[in-house]
């Protein structure tokens, strides 16, 4: 596994900020992911995620799927990641907070801090359940908010 550390340039202090700078606040999951880049040489991976999107909390959309890009892959059983964000995984139901690079294209907003994770019904930041998040998420922790609760949080 090769490793990388990046800093973000911001950091968000709540869920009503991040949806501020957000194009579009979804619930989905990932149905495909394709390796964006060269697999051979050493330059840094990416990503191409298809989302499903199953909800939409801010901004509009006319399909049900969207790509997400995120630095890493897991190619040939070699991951390369951001030690920060974990890859994205099949059958997580996940809100994602979204700035859109080209059409139905995005990008999550701060890296690991504009992504949750729904379990049992409860939405938690991304260091709630990997530890190497922790310190990135720290002002977002959520101890497992409700829907309603985070459609409050949305500007």
């Amino acid at each position: 596994m090769v490793e990388y550390h990046v800093s973000y340039p911001y950091e968000y202090n709540n869920i009503t900020e991040m949806s501020g700078d957000s194009d579009l606040i979804i619930k989905g999951y990932v149905t495909e992911s394709k390796t964006i880049g060269d697999i051979n040489g050493h330059e840094l991976l990416f990503t191409d995620y298809t989302i499903k999107v199953t909800d939409v909390y801010k901004g509009k959309l006319s399909v049900n799927e969207i790509v997400v890009k995120q630095t890493g892959a897991n190619v040939y059983g070699l991951k390369r990641k951001i030690q920060e964000d974990p890859l994205m995984t099949k059958d997580v139901t996940m809100i994602l907070f979204l700035k859109e690079y080209e059409k139905n294209k995005y990008f999550i907003i701060g890296g690991p801090q504009g992504r949750f994770e729904i379990h049992d019904d409860k939405i938690y930041s991304l260091g709630e359940i990997h530890a190497s998040v922790k310190i990135m998420t720290k002002h977002l922790v959520t101890q497992g908010i409700s829907i309603e609760e985070l459609e409050l949080n949305i500007k």
